[in-house]
């Protein structure tokens, strides 16, 4: 194993101890998501993550917030390029509903 070094920094107690909740969850201590961190920086020149904890219980909630609205209806499908769209044919309204609520 590769020698290590202590790395101070500051952050916002808040943040930290949120931080640490997500992070225990995923099973992945504070030393680690930043050793992680910091090898991802270097293997994309740039900052590049994206790791989200997928919530069950807020998907259930906005689940049941959007069966018991006015939400119309939608069947989305992926484009050329992977992101989802809606049918503008069979949908004439919706793109407005996403855009103005």
């Amino acid at each position: 194993m590769a020698k290590s070094l202590t790395l101070h920094t500051r952050v916002e107690p808040e943040i930290k101890e949120k931080a640490d909740a997500i992070l225990s969850e995923l099973g992945v201590s504070i030393s680690e998501a930043i050793n992680m961190f910091l090898h991802q920086v270097v293997h994309h020149r740039g900052i590049p993550l994206d790791l989200r904890l997928k919530d069950e219980a807020i998907n259930e909630r906005l689940l049941r917030q959007i069966a018991n609205s006015n939400v119309p209806r939608v069947r989305l499908e992926p484009d050329e390029n992977g992101n989802l769209t809606v049918d503008k044919d069979l949908y004439p309204n919706a793109h407005d509903w996403l855009v103005n609520g």
